[in-house]
């Protein structure tokens, strides 16, 4: 195999990668889609409301709750076999990372010459980056276990007589006042529409715009070696460090609006990070990673 062989052989490899990359991310974000269905549908079935206006609930020694009981377990069965379809892609999805990382560091160390340790950084970035944007960051719910009303006086007039009794009711299991789970995408969405056209923009640019275009040039640095040296790019690589905090930035503002949006005193909340996020995260280490080695071949080569 030719010297020209070896050196495209990594290029080809991180373009299989990449496609591998995208078709597995998208069978994650499906399955994040229905998990969060799922979870709507499992938090409707005990909404207030909905428990609230059931007579079977009200009626004592009705079979109200045991229909509670069984929806809860029923949705919990399905919410969980959701769970470990999303499982297996992560693991598909890890495995086809390690193993590219690994082959990509075999051609670093046979060409040392080359940039396929950068080339290698770039692309898992962009796969961390499309499931970063497309998968569910955050859930936040709002529930009551056990709802106690305590002890309602009742008090009326039959037949001339008054009676005055107290009623008792709990509510078993869960009560769901709201739930929440949000992608980066569909906050955009979200803050378009609502007419929150500022912090959407400002999201929309540092969430997806800035990285990926980010990512992009300095792919097209590591693939063709001429372009570290003009101007454009020593001044792109100068300013980058500046703004490298910016997408990290974005995820706290994100996590930070999700957690205060909605919050109800008195009502008990769980809130859990989803894979979204620890994507995202990856994806601004990775691509802060990969400026980095840039720069310091820039600084060699000057």
């Amino acid at each position: 195999m030719s010297y020209q062989q070896i050196k495209i052989l990594p290029i080809l490899l991180s373009i299989m990668f990449l496609v591998l990359g995208i078709y597995l991310n998208q069978q994650l974000i499906d399955n994040s889609i229905q998990l969060k269905e799922e979870k709507n549908t499992y938090t409707q079935k005990l909404n207030y409301k909905k428990r609230f206006l059931d007579k079977n609930e009200w009626i004592k020694g009705s079979k109200g709750s045991i229909v509670v009981n069984t929806t809860h377990l029923q949705l919990e069965q399905r919410i969980k076999d959701k769970k470990e379809a999303i499982y297996t892609s992560t693991q598909l999805i890890l495995l086809s990372c390690i193993l590219y990382g690994l082959l990509m560091l075999l051609f670093q160390y046979i060409q040392k010459q080359e940039n396929h340790f950068a080339l290698g950084i770039i692309s898992l970035s962009l796969v961390c980056l499309h499931a970063g944007l497309f998968c569910p960051m955050l859930e936040i719910a709002a529930f009551e276990q056990d709802l106690d009303l305590g002890k309602m006086p009742i008090s009326t007039t039959v037949l001339g007589v008054d009676i005055s009794i107290k009623f008792e009711k709990v509510f078993e299991g869960r009560m769901y006042f709201f739930y929440q789970s949000k992608s980066v995408k569909e906050l955009i969405g979200v803050l378009f529409s609502q007419g929150n056209y500022v912090v959407g923009i400002s999201i929309l640019s540092f969430s997806v715009l800035f990285p990926l275009i980010k990512t992009l040039i300095t792919l097209w640095a590591c693939l063709q070696s001429s372009i570290s040296q003009r101007k454009w790019f020593k001044l792109f690589i100068a300013n980058l460090g500046k703004w490298s905090m910016a997408d990290v930035f974005v995820v706290a503002t994100f996590l930070a609006f999700l957690a205060f949006d909605n919050m109800q005193v008195g009502v008990g909340t769980e809130s859990n990070t989803l894979l979204g996020l620890y994507f995202f995260i990856a994806y601004c280490f990775l691509s802060i990673l990969s400026s980095s080695i840039l720069k310091k071949q820039h600084k060699h080569q000057a």
